[in-house]
This record gives structure tokens, sequence and C-alpha cells, in this order.
């Protein structure tokens, strides 16, 4: 049976099969929107550059991490150059 007579048959099981699909990716846009733009977002309430001193510092954390497990690279990444904020 192709797939176009399984929808004409069971149209509810064909629109649940793609639901969960566009709930993943929608979370997982809404999420990678969010920690994209959090750095700017926390820097234009008052008071709360540390927060976004402390993101930069994970950042870097994460970026060494990453090289050194995921990547296997056998020098560690310059991070001073990396970012664009002066400190």
């Amino acid at each position: 049976m192709s797939s176009a007579a399984s929808a004409m048959k069971f149209p509810d099981a064909v629109h649940r099969s793609q639901g969960w699909l566009r709930r993943f990716m929608f979370r997982w846009l809404a999420l990678y929107l969010l920690l994209y733009n959090s750095d700017g977002m926390l820097m234009l309430l008052p008071g709360l550059k540390w927060v976004g001193h402390l993101w930069d510092q994970l950042g870097e954390v994460v970026v060494l991490w990453v090289g050194k497990h995921l990547l296997h690279l056998s020098q560690q990444i310059a991070t001073d150059t990396c970012w664009t904020r002066p400190r």
C-alpha cells in the first residue's frame, strides 16, 4: 500500500507522525534562538552585565572542552581573539 493510499485511509495517523517532528523542530529552533540572543538581551537590562560576563566565561569553557574532547585538537584554541566584546 502506498503512502498516499494510507494517508487517504488513515489521515490522523499521518498527521500524528508528522506532528512530533514539527514540535521537535520548533522547540529546537526556539531554544537555539533563545540561547543565541540571550547575551544581547541580558546586556540591555540594567545591572545584569555580570550575567553577560558569566555567559562569556561559560562560552570559553565550552569552546575549550569541545576542542579538546570532541575535536581532539593538539593545540588549545585561542579564546582571547574569538569574542567581539571588549574585556
